[in-house]
């Protein structure tokens, strides 16, 4: 595929409601949205793993990447990824919910049979590491082949991330507010001026301080 051609299909896909809007932006709410969006179908569908990845602190936003952003580029093998590319260019990011769940249900035993403590094994397979998962291994097809067996509707996913994306903006505002906050603190202690004899406060005791007032 030429390079001017590639570009155009990347800009398009980005640009494009149906596929993946917003996904390779630099700061890409709408991904972060999508893969709180997955959170609650695993919640929905797979509980006991839900469970599992939230105790073990696994963010979806931290994994589900190398699927929705990368396109699993580097988790299928070629032969399974034109078949994964065709499904997502035809229903689009409705796709990608649906190979995550395929996904989990086909690594589910897996996951379950991890400890929360073990952070790297659980990456590990939901990444379909090439360890644990050769290319000539069948799970890759399987996935693929069975997503599309995942009743999952436009309406549905529309409902989820309206929820989801108000979360993220309420949160996204607290995080700003706590910004601004010590923002001003920092530059109310630059105008502070000290007398001779006074001293300077203690590194440490300053982080305390602002620690106990937040």
């Amino acid at each position: 595929v030429p390079a001017d051609a590639a570009l155009r299909l990347v800009l398009r896909l980005n640009r494009s409601e149906r596929h993946m809007r917003g996904y390779w932006f630099a700061a890409p709410p709408a991904y972060v949205r999508d893969a709180m969006v997955y959170a609650r179908l695993v919640t929905e569908h797979f509980p006991e793993v839900a469970q599992l990845l939230e105790k073990a602190g696994l963010a979806a936003e931290a994994y589900v990447s190398k699927w929705f952003v990368g396109l699993c580029l580097h988790v299928l093998p070629f032969r399974a990824l034109f078949s994964f590319y065709e499904q997502f260019l035809t229903e689009g990011a409705i796709f990608l919910f649906k190979f995550s769940l395929s996904l989990v249900r086909h690594t589910s035993s897996a996951l379950l049979a991890c400890k929360h403590t073990d952070a790297s094994g659980l990456f590990a397979i939901l990444r379909l590491d090439p360890s644990l998962y050769p290319d000539d291994h069948t799970i890759h097809d399987e996935i693929v082949s069975t997503a599309g067996e995942w009743d999952l509707s436009e309406a549905r996913i529309a409902e989820l991330r309206a929820e989801e994306g108000a979360v993220l903006d309420a949160k996204m505002v607290r995080v700003r507010e706590a910004e601004a906050r010590l923002a001003a603190e920092d530059n109310s202690d630059d105008e502070i001026v000290f007398s001779d004899d006074e001293e300077e406060e203690d590194p440490e005791d300053r982080l305390r301080r602002l620690a106990a007032n937040h």
